[in-house]
This record gives structure tokens, C-alpha cells and sequence, in this order.
């Protein structure tokens, strides 16, 4: 038993796979879900996550989700505190990826 842990502890670099870098720069299209949230925050800049997930019919953590990678895409900005922030549109929409 005590080989068997060595002989895998010596070996544990041999048979490690490359792995895949990292997306430098988030995607440039964006998905259909994506215009929709951009487009309903451009009708309210003021418009909460519980209010965009109930317009588009939708949880509020896939609305948390699509709001991330909106501000990686650099798509969408939240300016100042909770309640009393608002959305700010800093990109303005590039190709729409069908999701079909």
C-alpha cells in the first residue's frame, strides 16, 4: 500500500492534463436575455433585480447571474448603494446571439 501511495505521489505531475486558459475578454455578443435586461433597465435605470425577473418572468439569481456577466462584458454599470443606486448603460448593444 505504502508503494502504491509513493509510486502515485511521485507520478501525480507525470499525468496532469493542460489545462485550457482562460477567456481574456468576456464575449462580445450578447443573448437575447441579455438585450432584454439591458433594454428594461434603459426604460428604468432605477429598476431592482426582483422587479427585472418579474417583468421578464424569470428568477431573481438568473437575473443576478446575467447582470455579472453584463458588467464583465462592460455592458452595464451599478452606481452607488443598494436602493439608492442605479444601472448605468457604459456599452451599448452588439450582436444578439441566438439562444435557440
Amino acid at each position: 500500500m505504502r508503494n502504491k501511495k509513493r509510486e502515485l505521489k511521485r507520478g501525480r505531475n507525470f499525468y496532469r492534463t493542460e489545462r485550457a486558459t482562460p477567456q481574456a475578454t468576456p464575449q462580445a455578443e450578447l443573448t437575447e436575455l441579455e438585450n432584454k435586461i439591458v433594454d428594461e433597465i434603459k426604460k428604468n435605470i432605477k429598476i431592482s433585480r426582483k422587479e427585472l425577473a418579474d417583468i421578464l418572468n424569470i428568477s431573481s439569481d438568473t437575473i443576478k447571474e446575467y447582470l455579472g456577466k453584463l458588467k464583465l462584458k462592460k455592458i452595464i454599470k451599478r452606481i452607488g448603494e443598494t436602493s439608492a443606486g442605479y444601472w448605468q448603460i457604459i456599452g451599448e448593444n452588439k450582436e444578439v446571439k441566438n439562444e435557440k
